[in-house]
């Protein structure tokens, strides 16, 4: 049962996993060496990339870029690209990838608590999947720098799961007793609460909703996987964006 506080003779003892900087490094570090194709920005850059370039930015910061899927496919669109992430594991990935590109993209070891960029230096910031790895203060300093980076006007861009029921997704170390999310996920959002924390942190025209993405793969395959998920009614993923005043 999760939650439990005994402790078997060979040392086990269920307990939940606090979260450090250096846990949520080697977390990160093992799963872009074993499973970087789980990466969600992996599966879903053409259609993350088809959002983000509605406002036609010049510059597109990723904030948690992964292996830089999403940052690729935007320099190929002929955006200046900038990837942003903890891991230098998965840094080291996201330049390989993009190495012959033009424009090519800039890659940065930081952290959504201090992104190596200036004040208002560019015009789309974005979060894929990000925010639902974050408690209530690492939240609001990574709302705040997203914030800081942003030219007036500019976008920022999220994703999350939809209502996720954490407990569904949480699994137990047999060895150690030690209790995760699968996905190191640490809270759960709603169309309500994600407005409510993008409004908090000064953002305005802010809008939530649910919405499909699909794999990318050749465009008969895309389309027969869209029409599967609306005939599923599998749940779609919350989409937020806001803008800076």
């Amino acid at each position: 049962m999760l939650g439990g506080t005994g402790v078997s003779n060979d040392g086990f003892r269920p307990h939940r996993v606090v979260w450090t900087d250096e846990k949520v490094t080697r977390f990160w570090d093992f799963f872009a060496a074993t499973r970087s194709a789980d990466f969600f920005s992996e599966k879903h850059s053409r259609d993350l990339a088809s959002v983000a370039m509605r406002r036609r930015p010049r510059t597109v910061v990723d904030i948690g870029c992964g292996t830089g899927p999403f940052v690729a496919e935007m320099a190929r669109r002929g955006v200046k690209a900038i990837g942003v992430d903890s891991s230098e594991a998965v840094l080291d990935a996201a330049r390989a990838r993009s190495a012959l590109l033009t424009p090519r993209p800039e890659f940065h070891l930081g952290s959504v608590l201090a992104l190596p960029l200036m004040d208002a230096s560019v015009d789309t910031a974005t979060l894929f999947e990000v925010v639902e790895h974050l408690d209530d203060e690492l939240l609001r300093k990574a709302l705040s720098e997203a914030h800081r980076v942003l030219a007036p006007g500019g976008q920022l861009v999220m994703t999350t799961p939809n209502s996720e029921a954490l407990d569904d997704g949480t699994l137990q170390c047999p060895d150690c007793g030690a209790q995760f999310h699968s996905m190191q996920h640490v809270r759960s959002w709603t169309a309500k609460s994600l407005a409510g924390a993008l409004r908090a942190a000064g953002f305005l025209s802010i809008r939530v909703r649910g919405l499909r993405f699909v794999e990318n793969g050749p465009p008969i395959e895309r389309l027969l996987r869209r029409a599967y998920y609306v005939a599923r009614r599998q749940h779609p993923r919350l989409m937020a964006i806001a803008a800076k005043g």
